[in-house]
């Protein structure tokens, strides 16, 4: 993986593509912090595979906890209050 400033990357952008293309990343970093990456467009279509699968997983968790009435809540709450 390699770095670039924005100015560079900027004036380089073939380059960059090319080496996405290539398999490579490269990091573009914006007054000395990392700010993007340039990366193989498969790679970024596992990523979104892989948040898809863990907000379904989330779902489905979220699905088997127990639920709760709202006055149930308000209820304990204000007795809690007092």
């Amino acid at each position: 993986m390699t770095s670039e400033t924005a100015r560079a990357a900027r004036n380089r952008l073939g380059d960059l593509i090319d080496r996405a293309l290539r398999g490579e990343h490269t990091v573009i970093t914006r007054n000395g912090k990392e700010a993007a990456a340039v990366v193989p467009v498969s790679l970024l279509r596992r990523l979104r595979l892989l948040e898809d699968a863990a907000d379904r997983r989330a779902v489905l968790d979220a699905l088997h906890e127990p639920a709760y009435a709202l006055d149930e809540v308000l209820r304990e709450t204000l007795e809690r209050a007092r």
